[in-house]
């Protein structure tokens, strides 16, 4: 089936909506489904809150630091953009 350019705009336009919707939203998920289980974790392993917390401050670092550590590697042409994300 060949799709005109108007009628495929609608169809980029929700998809890539959806794609950037969804990346948000797993970021903001994966940081906030770990923070009530902080007493469990205390209680089941024995430690203090700082240790609990220690899995939520290594995401958040990650998660920033990762990109200022792999977004110079794709300039280098040897290496490209794909390799450093795979």
């Amino acid at each position: 089936m060949y799709w005109r350019g108007a009628e495929t705009y609608p169809f980029a336009c929700l998809t890539t909506c959806n794609c950037l919707t969804t990346s948000t939203d797993k970021s903001l998920v994966g940081s906030a489904i770990y923070t009530p289980a902080i007493p469990y974790i205390e209680h089941i392993y024995h430690t203090i809150p700082v240790v609990a917390s220690l899995g939520l401050a290594l995401y958040v670092l990650g998660y920033g630091v990762g990109p200022l550590l792999f977004s110079p590697l794709s300039e280098i042409p040897i290496i490209g953009r794909n390799p450093p994300y795979m």
